[in-house]
């Protein structure tokens, strides 16, 4: 493809996941899945032209930007107080859950042992985004986003660690077999994570040290971006996990901001900035997933897939539920505590076990030569397609079924109040508007006015009166308006200085003050959320 041809595909991808995204909005639905659908549908009918992806790039360019946009906002906080089970679900847990799919998928869909266990390897990670982005609508209790945030982080290293050990296995006894040793291989997965992880939390500590003392939000942007990607290649190079090197090296940086040793201004550019790349380059990957999506070879295989998505949650269920009374049990020997892991919690551990992008990809980038290649990549598409249609759409139901939601209902009935204030301030404005042309007469207008003004005073006594029975929703309410306050004298200060009204130097100063305020609001919210 001409570069010219490949710009105009990549603009016109973009155009269409900002409608899609615009779209699925209005009907709640995760836009992940929603790209994936308008990608097979544009890809069934042929109205786009046939486009694939390098899986090296996904691993490469998509992977870590996507690590550092998910591990640069956690709290490494609440990361640390919930280690034990965060790292006994990315760990144990993904271990567990390859085992028991390869088992079943050897079984009951006919592959050999270690084409089941390099399948299970592959379809055993997460895809984050989609889980997220309805853990975000909902807000359930920041303990499980915690859970679910840590374990999709680590769990992605630790299932790529043993795709490769498992894969250089079946090659070995492909060409090699007498040079297999099956000890060296198990001991590389812990010094492959160990590895990763030291490697990330010192490249990701120095990185923090040098942005203290730059003060430039552009440059510390470009050092984020050098450091992650150094890290990923140099964890590669030197053989231990790219993967949790990325993660930990993120946790890192966003440690440094949290702890306000960056610059507020920083932090908010180095957000958006990670926002927009981590959105961009997901919006491309998953429309290019339903591009590639094969109805006509997903049905012919629908048999086999179905039993691939069978295995795979009965993975998930044979590491969760056990392990859960397990971690409950050690708990409850002190009886005025409350369980770790909430039977509706597990549900949700189970259900919203979504995969993604990088199945997709570790299943695209296998060796031609190996056995049993072209079925595997059918299995892998058939279950993340299964996962995002069926799986991504219930899993908002679900939580709700399960009683999740921490919105309150004093919330609830504010943000309806508030609703009804706005819709009816608008109504009036119009209304007068159109009096002043002479489009409607003077009763009308007298009469609506009066219906309107009515409606205006009752909903700002009812408003009153919840925020008096309920001084969080006050404070919470006074947040919100300080904050779009001060980005509106933010944006007043940059237009001044775009047309020299203020000098550079003030203009700069002034913006650090209302950004630091910003930030701090925004550090007072996630605080409130955990």
């Amino acid at each position: 493809m001409q570069p010219h041809d490949a710009l105009i595909s990549v603009l016109l991808l973009l155009l269409i996941a900002v409608v899609v995204s615009v779209a699925v909005r209005r009907i709640k639905l995760p836009y992940s899945i929603g790209l994936v659908l308008a990608g097979l549908v544009l890809g069934y009918w042929r109205l786009f032209p046939s486009i694939s992806i390098d899986p090296d790039l996904i691993i490469y360019v998509v992977l870590p930007a996507l690590l550092f946009d998910s591990a640069f906002a956690s709290s490494i906080s609440n990361l640390k107080e919930h280690w034990p089970v965060i790292f006994s679900l990315a760990v144990p847990g993904t271990i567990v859950s390859i085992a028991v799919v390869g088992l079943v998928v050897h079984y009951l869909v006919g592959i050999p042992w270690m084409s089941s266990l390099l399948f299970a390897s592959l379809i055993v990670p997460t895809d984050t985004i989609s889980i997220l982005s309805v853990f975000k609508e909902l807000r359930p209790p920041a303990k499980l986003s915690t859970l679910v945030e840590g374990e999709s982080l680590f769990n992605d290293g630790t299932a790529i660690i043993l795709f490769k050990l498992i894969l250089s296995l079946i090659l070995a006894e492909q060409y090699r077999p007498e040079e297999i040793q099956y000890f060296r291989f198990s001991m590389n997965l812990i010094v492959s994570y160990a590895g990763g992880l030291g490697l990330g939390l010192a490249a990701g500590y120095a990185a923090g040290l040098v942005m203290k003392r730059l003060r430039d939000h552009l440059i510390e942007i470009l050092l984020t971006v050098v450091a992650i990607y150094g890290v990923f290649v140099l964890g590669e190079s030197i053989g231990v996990s790219a993967i949790i090197a990325v993660v930990a090296a993120s946790l890192m940086i966003g440690n440094f901001g949290k702890r306000m040793e960056l610059s507020a201004t920083t932090h908010i550019a180095l957000t958006s900035f990670w926002n927009f790349t981590a959105f961009t380059l997901n919006s491309v990957v998953f429309l290019v997933i339903g591009l590639q999506l094969n109805f006509e070879l997903l049905m012919d295989n629908v048999v086999p897939i179905l039993v691939s998505v069978l295995a795979v949650n009965l993975g998930r269920i044979a590491f969760i539920y056990p392990f859960s009374q397990l971690v409950n049990r050690i708990r409850g020997r002190r009886r005025t505590e409350t369980p770790e892991i909430p039977l509706r919690w597990q549900h949700v551990l189970v259900l919203g076990n979504l995969k993604g992008s990088l199945s997709m990809a570790l299943a695209v980038s296998l060796p031609a030569t190996l056995i049993y290649r072209d079925y595997l990549i059918i299995l892998t598409f058939g279950v993340v397609f299964f996962s995002l249609i069926v799986q991504g759409t219930t899993l908002r139901p679900i939580l709700r079924l399960l009683n999740l939601q921490t919105i309150s209902t004093g919330q609830i009935e504010f943000d309806k109040r508030q609703g009804m204030m706005m819709s009816a301030r608008a109504a009036l404005a119009a209304l007068e508007g159109d009096y002043r042309k002479g489009m409607i007469t003077s009763a009308v207008y007298s009469d609506l006015k009066e219906q309107y003004e009515f409606i205006i005073q009752n909903t700002e006594k009812s408003l009153q009166k919840l925020q008096s029975a309920d001084p969080a929703l006050a404070e919470s309410h006074l947040q919100t308006v300080y904050r779009q306050m001060l980005m509106l004298q933010r944006s007043v200060i940059l237009n001044a200085r775009l047309e020299h009204v203020i000098s550079e130097d003030a203009a700069s100063q002034l913006i650090e003050v209302f950004d630091k305020q910003i930030a701090t609001l925004s550090w007072l919210r996630e605080d409130d959320a955990t």
